[in-house]
């Protein structure tokens, strides 16, 4: 089974070799962007396996638009329409908020 049940609570249960594909999405009226990971689930349990520097861009029919590699390992990604910017959460060590223009990309 893919999901166990304890009490009143169900869990997805995972394996080993299960892959921590979108950490984050955001909409725009004409695309849908994921934040991407593509590391395996369980690598160590290691807390940076929840960052991503891959940013996937599909029009909203499914068919793909773009991708992105970002300078910064981001946990969170919001698009902000009015600045045509895409803003993201990053760890260097700690928390800082990253910022890219979309000029171009986001036409």
């Amino acid at each position: 089974d893919l999901v166990e049940h304890k009490g009143d609570r169900l869990r997805i249960v995972t394996e080993d070799d299960n892959i921590t594909s979108t950490i984050s999405c955001e909409g725009t009226e004409k695309y849908v962007l994921f934040l991407y990971s593509g590391k395996p689930y369980n690598n160590n349990g290691r807390l940076d396996d929840w960052y991503a520097d891959d940013i996937l861009i599909y029009k909203w029919d499914g068919t793909p638009y773009k991708r992105l590699k970002t300078n910064k390992r981001m946990a969170s990604i919001k698009y902000d329409a009015e600045r045509n910017v895409l803003c993201g959460i990053a760890y260097a060590p700690e928390a800082v908020l990253v910022e890219y223009d979309m000029t171009g990309i986001l036409d």
